[in-house]
């Protein structure tokens, strides 16, 4: 591999409050109001946690914004943006993936609901993300879906448009996609919660709470909680 290849891209997946509804279940059995503040904190504790791991790690992460539009919006320069561009979950995946894989080694795709995450959950993804050899990676999220998709060869158009997105079958569904589209094998990170209802914010909530060094932005996530919803 050139020098050009040897690093890691990390997009996440976000959409822009007050453009775009966000987390819209949630928001169905708490408020509006809290959704956003919950979504406004994940995006801060993600990004705290992937600049935490930048400064040990070959990794370059990305914010991936649904609103082009929202580009330029202040709430996105800490990182490099990538629009995800139109058309379905899928389609948007797709579009992300292949432009990162151009110029990096290997790209990982994460959303921005599961901010429980450690920098050994992101070292672990990374030391996976460099193996040499073909491989594809998947991080199972408990509602059957996945929080992390990735690899260092690309992923056939059919596996990203055809599996069903939002499904408890997700993950098993794209697994077996892969597995029948591609001859490289899939490495399983392990599984974690992201946060699509109450009860997932619940679950979250305690994952945050045993964290051994959460980051300050991570602490003010579980700070909201303190009053709302917990």
């Amino acid at each position: 591999m050139s020098q050009k290849k040897t690093r890691v891209a990390l997009a996440v997946f976000v959409k822009t409050p007050d453009i775009s509804p966000v987390k819209t279940r949630l928001a169905a059995e708490t408020s509006a109001e809290f959704a956003n503040s919950f979504y406004t904190l994940s995006c801060e504790a993600t990004l705290s946690v992937l600049l935490q791991a930048k400064r040990t790690l070959d990794l370059q992460p990305f914010w991936a914004v649904a609103e082009s539009q929202a580009l330029l919006d202040p709430r996105w320069r800490t990182l490099p943006r990538i629009a995800q561009g139109e058309g379905a979950l899928g389609a948007r995946m797709q579009r992300v993936f292949d432009l990162l894989r151009s110029d990096y080694g290997s790209v990982m795709l994460i959303g921005a609901d599961t901010p429980q995450l450690s920098t050994a959950d992101i070292a672990t993804a990374v030391q996976h993300a460099s193996k040499q050899i073909p491989h594809h990676i998947l991080g199972p999220s408990a509602d059957g879906g996945f929080w992390c998709v990735g690899g260092n060869v690309n992923i056939p158009a059919a596996v990203w448009l055809q599996t069903p997105y939002s499904s408890a079958q997700t993950y098993g569904l794209f697994t077996e996609a892969l597995q029948r589209e591609s001859d490289a094998p899939v490495i399983r990170l392990k599984t974690l919660c992201d946060v699509d209802t109450l009860a997932d914010w619940h679950s979250c909530l305690t994952s945050l709470k045993a964290l051994t060094e959460p980051t300050l932005a991570q602490l003010a996530l579980m700070q909201l909680a303190e009053t709302t919803y917990a």
